[in-house]
This record gives structure tokens, sequence and C-alpha cells, in this order.
């Protein structure tokens, strides 16, 4: 907590340090365009679908596909095949360490879904 607290503080320093900004006029629609659009559409889409696909394949498909395309919009292309079977890779066995420390160490249950994950 103390961490997060610092690191907002600091987001507000340099927030208010930046005369760029203080100009910008903030407009509501700008949060539904570009790759805040692409999130915000594939969060709703990851909501309604954890209850039918369940929470390791909802999760699983959600994290290759915004971590792809959030990687293509930064750097304009999507990467060698080699990288992305190992973004691939890694996002699949971190969705499957949540899901394991949730479901067997804490013992929450989790959206099971079709498949019965």
């Amino acid at each position: 907590m103390i961490a997060l607290f610092a690191c907002c503080l600091l987001r507000i320093i340099a927030i208010l340090r930046d005369k760029e900004a203080q100009r910008r006029k903030f407009v509501f629609l700008d949060l539904f365009y570009g790759h805040r659009g692409v999130f915000l559409l594939s969060l709703v889409i990851y909501a309604f679908t954890i209850q039918y696909l369940g929470f390791l394949v909802s999760t699983i498909i959600f994290l290759n596909v915004i971590v792809n395309i959030l990687y293509k919009f930064s750097t304009n292309k999507f990467g060698t095949p080699a990288q992305i079977t190992i973004r691939t890779v890694c996002l699949c066995l971190s969705a499957y360490a949540v899901y394991y420390f949730f479901g067997t160490v804490l013992h929450i249950m989790v959206p099971t879904g079709v498949f019965g994950i």
C-alpha cells in the first residue's frame, strides 16, 4: 500500500508539473478511441464470456488478444513468431498460475463454464 501511495503521489506531482497537460481539455469520448477503446471493448467482452467459457479459458483468450493488440499499437508490429510464441506461453502459464492460486491455495471458486475447467 505504501508503494502504491508513493507511485500515486509521484504521478500527481508529474501531472501538476506538466504545463502541456494542464492546457489540454479533457474530452470524455477520447476514452473510447485507439488502444483505450480496444481495451475497454475487450474487457467488456471478457466480463460477458467468463461465465460461459470459464475463468481459465476466457482469461487465456483475453490476455493473449489484449497483450498482442497493445503490443501492435505500441510497436506497429506483432513481433517475430518466436516472440509471439513466448508471449503466448508466458500468458497461458500466468493465467493457469492465477487459476491454481485462487482454486487450490485460497479455495475460491472461479467460474468453470461449459468446459468444466
